[in-house]
This record gives C-alpha cells, sequence and structure tokens, in this order.
C-alpha cells in the first residue's frame, strides 16, 4: 500500500479487526477497490507510437517537464483546448494506452489509498459524517500533490521513457 509519499505495509492485526471486518466496513461506507482489469494488449502500431514518444523525450530534463501542464485528462474538450491556446499553454501530445507514461496517475493512486484507509484507523467502526468525510479528501489531496512529491514523480520521467524503450513500447512496472 502506498501512504503519502511513503510506502508501508498494513498491519491488519494492529487495527484491531480481521481484514474481512474492514473490507466489509469499508464496503458498507459505500468505499470499494477494485484489481485493475486485465490491460488491453497494444497492438504493434500502438507499441511503436510510445517507442517513438520514449525516444523522443527520455533526454528531457527537469526543466522541461516541468513545463507541462499535468492532467489525466486525454482529451479534453474545445473550451479547455481554446482556453490553453489563448493562453499560450502547449499540450503534450501522450502516446495512447499509456498510463504508465504520466505520473499523475501515481498522485490519484496515492489519493484513493489514503481514502481507503485513513478513515478506518480514525473514527473505526463510527459513521462518517459528509463534513468529516471533506476534510478527510482534502487532506488525501494536500497528501498527493505536495511539491516534493510531485516533483519525484516528475523527476520519475526519464525512467519512464527508458523503461518503455527497454519494453520496446511494450507495459512497464509504472
Amino acid at each position: 500500500m502506498r501512504v503519502g509519499h511513503t510506502a508501508v505495509s498494513l498491519n491488519i492485526s494492529a487495527l484491531g479487526a480481521s481484514e474481512k471486518v474492514l473490507k466489509k466496513e469499508l464496503q458498507k461506507r459505500g468505499y470499494a477497490r477494485h484489481p485493475a482489469l486485465k490491460k488491453p494488449p497494444l497492438s504493434e502500431v500502438k507499441k511503436q507510437k510510445r517507442l517513438v514518444w520514449a525516444e523522443a523525450h527520455k533526454d528531457w530534463n527537469l526543466d522541461d517537464w516541468m513545463t507541462i501542464l499535468w492532467s489525466d485528462e486525454s482529451h479534453p474538450c474545445e473550451a479547455t483546448a481554446a482556453e490553453f491556446q489563448e493562453r499560450c499553454i502547449t499540450q503534450i501530445e501522450w502516446p495512447p494506452y499509456s498510463p504508465d507514461l504520466n505520473p499523475i496517475k501515481n498522485a490519484w493512486d496515492s489519493m484513493k489509498n489514503y481514502i481507503q484507509f485513513y478513515p478506518s484507523r480514525l473514527y473505526g467502526e463510527k459513521e462518517i459524517r459528509h463534513d468529516e468525510f471533506r476534510k478527510i479528501v482534502k487532506a488525501a489531496r494536500d497528501d498527493a500533490t505536495k511539491p516534493e512529491r510531485l516533483e519525484e514523480l516528475i523527476k520519475s520521467m526519464p525512467r519512464r521513457c527508458e523503461a518503455v524503450i527497454r519494453a520496446n513500447g511494450g507495459p512497464t512496472k509504472y
């Protein structure tokens, strides 16, 4: 499990409840985590696009990567695209099926983990009020978007590009 920017293992027994009980209580409160669906197979064309993209960006330095407006939007709407153009914001063209090349996904995962596990440690069996839950979500966002955390994710981009190159455009561990 990843909490914030530190990897830890969840010690279920330290919480005083079984994993089954915790899962049941989280589900009762509307929380659910699902294993990733099997990744769609990458066609040779998609692998080639990923490989070309990684080759083109592998030598970017931190300053280059810091010019990117990071988002998980694949296809911004016309209004967003027009706003970007008006503000002279260049959009980077991401290769298809490449969440492993977009570190914003890691920030989202960090938030999801925080929200999934933090309430049970703090509130136990108690129902969480809406205002309390909003505070938890804000804390999760604040934790996932700490400047040093985001900088570490951005610094991973050369490694991500190299991983795609080593995989010949195929999927990576990211």
